[in-house]
């Protein structure tokens, strides 16, 4: 329900409780890269670097990391720009939960001289205090190139629905 400029949920005790960190704004935000490209070497995981953010309502995302403040689903999307690359060559874009990689997406390079996109997006059942970062990774065999121009490379969540301590509050909704 909204009231008087707040948005709320029924939490597990079947009681109103204000909804994220900011009562009167829901848990999202939206980083991206646009400062210099970043290189990655081959069969080699890598943090990906995003220096700017278009919004972060919560003061959860920094360090190129995102905090979950409240336990719920959230939507989680992540697009990685790769410069072209040798023909054949696995891109991958990997979303780490609490440092292990959870969610993957790949595609072949097509050489040539066009960049390709490698995008993710999922609903995620998420506790507060984890901690989402994005890694890059790239079967070929010299270094590749994530772009850095601004809105190719990009990070950004938003909660769907919380989530009360004993699983009842996102089923009340």
């Amino acid at each position: 329900r909204y009231a008087g400029g707040t948005l709320y949920y029924c939490n597990a005790s079947n009681t109103w409780a204000a909804l994220g960190t900011s009562s009167s704004e829901p848990v999202a935000f939206m980083a991206k890269k646009n400062d210099a490209a970043q290189t990655i070497a081959p069969n080699t995981p890598t943090k990906i670097t995003f220096n700017a953010e278009d919004f972060d309502t919560s003061g959860s995302f920094a360090s190129s990391a995102f905090t979950v403040p409240v336990s719920g689903k959230y939507v989680v999307m992540v697009s990685l720009r790769w410069d072209p690359n040798a023909d054949g060559d696995g891109l991958y874009t990997m979303i780490y939960r609490n440092g292990l990689g959870v969610y993957y997406a790949n595609t072949r390079a097509s050489g040539g001289s066009a960049a390709q996109s490698v995008p993710i997006s999922v609903v995620m059942s998420l506790n507060a205090g984890d901690v989402l970062e994005v890694y890059g990774h790239h079967l070929g065999s010299a270094n590749a190139t994530v772009v850095s121009n601004d809105g190719y490379t990009t990070f950004s969540a938003a909660m769907l629905a919380p989530q009360g301590g004993s699983g009842g509050g996102a089923s009340a909704l």
